[in-house]
């Protein structure tokens, strides 16, 4: 439960969409490091999603 919580304040700070209420809460029970290496992790993600997405529009503009 604790790492989905993580991951859900991540992806919505990625999204930008954040009350300062609950950011506030969530700092005070998260770990500064569990931060960094999840948001990393999603950053990751991301951009490996968007080299796919890139890589197969190109080749199907391709043809």
């Amino acid at each position: 439960m604790h790492f989905l919580k993580l991951v859900r304040m991540i992806l919505w700070s990625f999204f930008g969409v954040r009350k300062k209420s609950g950011y506030d809460a969530d700092l005070q029970t998260l770990k500064p490091h569990h931060i960094i290496l999840v948001g990393l992790l999603a950053a990751g993600g991301f951009i490996a999603i968007m080299l796919v997405f890139a890589k197969t529009a190109i080749h199907f503009l391709a043809q």
